[in-house]
Order: C-alpha cells, then structure tokens, then sequence
C-alpha cells in the first residue's frame, strides 16, 4: 500500500522520471525559485506542524507540540 501511495504522489508532483532527486520538494520557493531541493526541516515543522497544530487546537503553547508529539 505505500509503494503505491508513493507511486500516486510521483505522478501527481511530477517527478516520476528524477529518481536521483529528492522524494519529498517544496511546492514554492520565494527566494531562489528552484523546486529541485528537499524539504527544510524547519519549514516542516514551522509552517505545517505548527499551522495544523493551532488550527486543531493540539498546541496550547509552542512549547508543548513538537514532530516527536505526533507519535503519542
């Protein structure tokens, strides 16, 4: 089943055919423009874990939530 929700995520963002590349890629990039880069871990956790956490009410400071908090 993850090979093929990986192989579904490939088609989608395009890059099927880079298998050298990095899986996972920002979808923008304000200050080079370049898409052909891995994810930033800081922006993992800054704009998506943390925007999701406040949204689902999770976070009730930014010192409680954390990536390692997702697994409890």
């Amino acid at each position: 089943m993850a090979q093929r929700l990986i192989d579904e995520y490939l088609e989608a963002a395009g890059h099927r055919d880079n298998q050298k590349g990095p899986l996972f890629r920002p979808v923008k990039n304000y200050i080079t423009g370049t898409l052909l880069k891995p994810l930033d871990p800081h922006a993992v956790y800054s704009c998506i874990i943390r925007k999701y956490g406040k949204e689902t009410g999770i976070m009730a400071s930014e010192n409680c939530f954390c990536v390692h908090s997702i697994r409890y």
